[in-house]
C-alpha cells in the first residue's frame, strides 16, 4: 500500500479504499482516474445528499465521518492493464468482505464462486 501526495495526483488505473473513520471499514473501489478526482467525486456526492456510491450511501445513511484524502484514501494496487481494473476490485472486495473489514453497503449477499475456488482449494 503506498500513501504520498504524488501517488494521489499522478496515479491512474488503480484499487484503492476508502476509510469510514466511525466503524474503520473500508470501501474499496477500482478507478482509471487519478486518486484525487476519484476522492472528490466521492465527497461531492456526500455534500451533496447524492448516494451515487456505496461510500456515499454508508456516510449519509448512517450520519459516519469521512476524513481528508491522506487520511481516509489508501492506494492498494496500481494496475497497468485497464480490463484487470474489475477483477481486481472483485477480488479485493471478496478479500475485505471474507476478513470483516467490508463496509455493509459493499456487502453481497453471496461471495463469489471463483474467489471461493481460489482460496478453498489447493491446486498442487
Amino acid at each position: 500500500m503506498q500513501q504520498c501526495a504524488d501517488i494521489y495526483l499522478l496515479q491512474s488505473h488503480s484499487t484503492c479504499y476508502m476509510t469510514c473513520k466511525t466503524r474503520n471499514k473500508a470501501y474499496i473501489g477500482q478507478t482509471s482516474r487519478n486518486l484525487t478526482m476519484r476522492y472528490r467525486e466521492h465527497i461531492c456526492y456526500i455534500k451533496n445528499n447524492d448516494p451515487q456510491s456505496a461510500y456515499a450511501l454508508h456516510i449519509l445513511q448512517d450520519g459516519h465521518e469521512y476524513g481528508l484524502l491522506k487520511d481516509t484514501m489508501t492506494l492498494l494496487k496500481p494496475i497497468h492493464k485497464p480490463s484487470m481494473l474489475i477483477p481486481y476490485e472483485q477480488l479485493l472486495i471478496q478479500t475485505f468482505r471474507q476478513n470483516g473489514t467490508l463496509i455493509p453497503e459493499q456487502n453481497c449477499s453471496e461471495q463469489n464462486p471463483l474467489f471461493l475456488l481460489a482460496t478453498e482449494h489447493s491446486f498442487t
